[in-house]
């Protein structure tokens, strides 16, 4: 719906679109447990459009639900912008709940793909064979993968992916 303060719709794909333009050397910088994470606009802005391409090559198109089990990190801010921009719905599970309730959650929602952070695998890995319908759990920073066979890396996974996503036009 078109307002009388300004002639474009305010959505998610605008605001990144406008950062990475209007400001691209200007930097995010994050605390995280190995010290500060720095990034521009302009990174920041290609590591979500890789994320979206990784996404789109496993499968999430307009309207899948792709789900976090993660800390607030840059990592997570990246799924914030790269799910809804290319359509998709992004669902925040809640860390602190009960297994059994993340399961129900994961499988009434019919979650494709599951990010999680590294230092929640040990808590998310025995829940997995329970999950009907993820296809894919990405691990985000470094973990011991093994406890989960066939979980992906976040890293590997953007720098296959192209940094150039066609971005639908959403209402």
């Amino acid at each position: 719906m078109r307002g009388q303060m300004q002639h474009d719709p305010l959505v998610v794909n605008a605001i990144l679109e406008r950062a990475a333009t209007l400001f691209p050397r200007q930097e995010i910088v994050t605390w995280t447990r190995e010290g500060l994470h720095r990034e521009t606009f302009a990174e920041f802005g290609g590591r979500v459009g890789r994320l979206a391409s990784a996404l789109a090559a496993l499968g999430v198109g307009p309207g899948d639900r792709v789900a976090t089990f993660a800390f607030n990190t840059f990592r997570h801010q990246e799924l914030y912008f790269a799910v809804p921009c290319m359509g998709a719905v992004l669902q925040t599970v809640n860390i602190r709940l009960h297994a059994d309730q993340i399961v129900w959650i994961a499988n009434h929602a019919e979650d494709r793909v599951v990010f999680v952070d590294a230092p929640l695998l040990p808590a998310f890995a025995p829940l997995v064979p329970r999950l009907t319908s993820v296809r894919h759990v990405v691990v985000m920073g470094q973990a011991d993968r093994s406890a989960l066979a066939g979980s992906l890396d976040h890293e590997e996974l953007l720098e296959r992916a192209d940094p150039d996503f066609p971005w639908p036009e959403p209402d």
